[in-house]
């Protein structure tokens, strides 16, 4: 399986499986890199683990919303020839679902051409090189055919990781920006209460709020927004042409009422979600100030 590991960069075996895919194979660049890693906070290391053990690892650094570079890939040199490092780009396109980019030299060219990659000679200071491009797999930005008159909307409903990334990516939500393992985390909170709505199998809108009663997310489909959006997020609700979110949010509070939840709160962004959340009953809270320490990666 594939792990974040950048808080074992001390582990010995991570050190000698970096040093294969670093110049000369050299410890003593590797243990610089593991410095690099240590102080970057957009590089991240990834490996691959069997039975408790690391047998590969990947670097990588994100440029959001545009493509995932590949700074280091290795496997154990007993583990090789087992698909381990195909394995580990599969799983960098099923997190973050967006293009992935290399740069290697004639030994390494040959591995991903095999996964599908395009190269192209780059001469860098008169140093050959290759450029290696691999397209991101395919999330359809809208639903063909979306008619809001059947969206249903439920109280608590079940929803899969798959359709909660595919709604975040689809819409550009911004926490399609961690990738889809840390972007579906929420759902393994049961204390949270949720309203979703639904058109067929596809997610299209979801309020989630804490058992305190701060709404945390509230998200609704763009193209049930409407037209002539300013931002095109589907986390920010400009409009409500159809009123789904209105019901999702009427429904929602309904319930809460019914836990015994009496105050209900949600920072917004002034001077655009106002008449969505005031549709809902909810006001602008006038004797306080709201105080935040925002430390979100995508922000």
């Amino acid at each position: 399986m594939f792990y974040n590991i950048k808080n074992r960069l001390d582990c010995p075996i991570i050190r000698q499986i970096l040093a294969t895919a670093v110049y000369e194979n050299s410890l003593a660049t590797a243990d610089s890199k593991i410095e690099e890693y240590r102080n970057r906070h957009n590089w991240s290391l990834y490996g691959w683990i069997e039975n408790g053990k690391i047998v590969g690892v990947c670097g990588f650094k994100v440029r959001h919303d545009e493509q995932v570079k590949i700074l280091h890939i290795a496997v154990t040199e007993n583990a090789r020839g087992r698909g381990i490092g195909k394995a580990m780009v599969n799983a960098l396109l099923n997190l973050f679902c967006l293009p992935i980019k290399a740069e290697t030299d004639d030994d390494a060219v040959g591995f991903y051409r095999k996964l599908g990659f395009e190269t192209s000679k780059l001469n860098i200071h008169g140093v050959h090189r290759w450029a290696c491009i691999l397209g991101a797999p395919h999330i359809p930005k809208s639903i063909e055919g979306l008619e809001p008159s059947k969206v249903v909307i439920s109280y608590m409903p079940k929803i899969t990781k798959n359709q909660l990334w595919d709604f975040y990516f689809r819409n550009q939500i911004c926490e399609a920006g961690y990738g889809k393992e840390a972007a579906v985390e929420s759902l393994k909170n049961e204390r949270d209460f949720a309203v979703a709505a639904f058109y067929e199998d596809y997610l299209v809108g979801f309020i989630r709020v804490c058992s305190c009663g701060d709404i945390k997310e509230a998200c609704l489909e763009l193209a049930l927004q409407g037209d002539n959006l300013e931002n095109n997020n589907g986390s920010l609700i400009e409009k409500d042409t159809y009123g789904i979110f209105k019901q999702m949010g009427l429904m929602l509070i309904d319930n809460l009422t019914k836990q015994g939840i009496d105050f209900v709160s949600m920072t917004i962004v002034e001077n655009l979600e106002e008449p969505a959340f005031a549709s809902i009953g909810m006001e602008h809270n006038k004797g306080y100030k709201v105080f935040v320490k925002d430390m979100r990666m995508y922000v």
